[in-house]
């Protein structure tokens, strides 16, 4: 039989911990959104960089843009798919 045993915090190795408080200040310091990049202070170097990897995209040819078959609609871009049921 295996025996469980809970760590306490403090048995946590200083750098899980530290790379954990890491993790979280970066997080809370990036931008979410487009929009909050572009209106925060910082919108000039947010545009520069995006500037940058599309730049980059495009000079690894990354993606090949193509015109859409009349057939098919385009997918939505908001990160969620819907799977249409006809009946």
């Amino acid at each position: 039989m295996r025996r469980l045993v809970k760590l306490e915090k403090t048995m946590v190795l200083p750098t899980v911990a530290y790379a954990l408080s890491v993790a979280d200040d970066i997080e809370a310091q990036e931008l979410g959104t487009y929009c909050n990049a572009i209106l925060s202070v910082e919108s000039t170097q947010w545009i520069a960089a995006m500037g940058e990897e599309i730049e980059s995209l495009d000079e690894n040819q990354t993606w090949e843009l193509v015109k859409p078959l009349k057939a098919r609609g385009s997918l939505n871009a908001n990160g969620s798919s819907r799977i249409r049921e006809e009946f």
